[in-house]
């Protein structure tokens, strides 16, 4: 309970602004529900009729409580898994046409029997990785298919922290059902950041963060300039970015923006309509078979593309 408490903390600490870093912080928020969990997040345009997945920003967690040996193995770790999910461009499994649209949880050991095999269940069972569970989570309806993909893995416990934790199974399921609770959380907090600047390339640089964050404190362009050792006429072309980047018309918008108070309603109609689809052990074989997509659905937008093509 305490971990799912600070996992949300973290969440809801999140940057209300697209930086470069946004996958990183969610990363390690959402890895706060277990300490020996490894996170990898994607934001990325998934369609699952072609199981096709294109990366625009990815991350992993770290552990900052670990000792220098232990850093070194996990910052390699997250090196490799980085590298690993940046290049990404297919699920391998199949997915209902759904989760894209009304968010998804489930163990990998629950999805189909390439799971396991696939690109994502590799890199992470490479790691010595072991009970991923898959977290889909729509950013935005206005772009239909760009999500947060993310991946939490566990390492092997010791037989002396297996005595006094749930079984493997019971554990996978209560942290599915955690993650499917606080799903709508991070819509929430991706349709803040992320909703209206889908291109990483508009994203705020460091420098642009940085500037920001003193205009929250109230600091005047020539005050900014004298602390970072700039010229105002920088600092001023880093506000106008900062204007254009957050679609903000005043100084006053620009820093409700970024306080996540503008745009509201957007961010409330997204996670008010979401019913996450949740599967677990519990679940019956038959009702979660109904979800999943039929070969035909899955020809089916293809033979559309082609024929677009064509034309």
């Amino acid at each position: 309970m305490i971990q799912t408490v600070r996992a949300t903390e973290k969440i809801c600490s999140l940057p209300a602004i697209p930086t470069h870093d946004w996958a990183a912080q969610a990363a390690n928020a959402i890895a706060t529900l277990d300490p020996t969990a490894t996170v990898g997040l994607l934001i990325a345009q998934l369609d699952p009729s072609s199981q096709s997945l294109t990366p625009y920003s990815t991350g992993v967690s770290h552990r900052p409580n670990a000792s220098n040996t232990q850093t070194r193995e996990m910052m390699n770790q997250a090196f490799f898994l980085q590298d690993k999910l940046e290049r990404i461009n297919t699920l391998g499994f199949d997915l209902p046409l759904q989760a894209a649209m009304q968010g998804f949880v489930a163990p990998f050991s629950l999805l189909d029997s390439n799971a396991m095999n696939s690109p994502i269940g590799q890199a992470f069972s490479s790691q010595q990785l072991h009970n991923p569970i898959l977290t889909v989570v729509p950013i935005s309806s206005t772009y239909p298919g760009f999500v947060l993909i993310i991946i939490m893995a566990f390492e092997k416990r010791t037989k002396l922290s297996m005595a006094v934790s749930q079984p493997a199974p019971v554990r996978v399921d209560l942290t599915t059902h955690t993650l499917a609770a606080l799903l709508p959380l991070l819509a929430h907090k991706a349709n803040q950041a992320l909703s209206l600047v889908k291109n990483p390339k508009a994203w705020l640089t460091d420098r642009e963060h940085e500037i920001l964050d003193q205009l929250i404190l109230g600091h005047s362009v020539r005050v900014i300039a004298d602390n970072l050792d700039r010229s105002t006429h920088t600092v001023h072309d880093h506000v106008k970015n900062l204007h254009k980047k957050l679609h903000a018309n005043s100084r006053g918008q620009l820093i409700a923006r970024a306080l996540g108070h503008s745009p509201a309603n957007a961010a409330k109609k997204t996670t008010q309509t979401l019913h996450p689809i949740v599967i677990t052990s519990s679940t019956k074989t038959a009702d979660f078979a109904e979800l999943k997509p039929s070969p035909a659905a899955q020809v089916k937008p293809k033979a559309v593309r082609q024929s677009t093509l064509t034309r």
